[in-house]
């Protein structure tokens, strides 16, 4: 009676074979092209890397420049030539 098929077309399964399957054997899915992955950063977001590896705002520092600046005993002048060559020193971008 085992080579009787059964009305509703129920075949048993054939068995699993402990082989692995090779790449580029018959029994490997259809093969596809290699595809590598691929990350793109904004200019944005590179932006915010650098910001964020800057060093902490020394709060009570700007506060006593900005009390000076509104009393009018802060020296801009001679204070300006040196941010500014700082800043181009460190932010070469």
């Amino acid at each position: 009676m085992n080579n009787i098929n059964r009305i509703d077309g129920y075949r048993p399964l054939s068995p699993i074979s402990n082989q692995p399957v090779q790449p580029g054997s018959e029994n490997s899915a259809k093969s596809q092209p290699a595809r590598a992955d691929r990350v793109e950063i904004s200019e944005n977001a590179m932006y915010l890397a650098r910001m964020q590896q800057m060093p902490e705002v020394r709060q009570e520092k700007v506060e006593a420049v900005r009390q000076q600046i509104q009393a009018g005993t802060y020296d801009i002048d001679s204070k300006i030539d040196v941010v500014a060559e700082r800043l181009s020193e460190e932010y070469t971008w």
